[in-house]
């Protein structure tokens, strides 16, 4: 899989935000259309596909998924960084302190802990 550089991301981003405003509804026949249902934005419905109606639920609900997608990248990316700098205050004598930061850091942005468990709230 291709690393997601933040130049991808912002090509990502800027696509999503061209598009026509969500959310988008999908219909019975397979057409996507606005949040107004009165503009039909894309029809998968195809004699040559039986995925049609699979297709346009992933493209209809793409419009929402994507910029959480990108927002949740973004708050992951955000949170390695602050686990980053903690690290890289390492003070040997007071390690498991700084230990413990980290964790925390790392568990706050994974919504479990570390090892699997439920977070603790602090």
């Amino acid at each position: 899989m291709p690393n997601l550089t933040q130049e991808r991301l912002t090509e990502i981003e800027a696509r999503y935000k061209a598009a026509t405003d969500g959310p988008w509804i999908m219909d019975a026949g397979g057409h996507i259309n606005d949040k107004t249902e009165t503009r039909n934005l894309a029809n998968t419905n195809s004699y040559r596909d039986t995925n049609y109606l699979s297709n346009a639920a992933f493209i209809a609900h793409a419009r929402q998924d994507l910029p959480d997608c990108l927002a949740e990248i973004k708050r992951l990316r955000a949170d390695m960084a602050e686990i980053v700098i903690e690290s890289g205050k390492v003070d040997i004598d007071n390690w498991p302190a700084q230990q413990h930061i980290c964790q925390s850091i790392a568990n706050k942005s994974l919504g479990r802990d570390i090892n699997g468990k439920e977070p603790e709230n602090e």
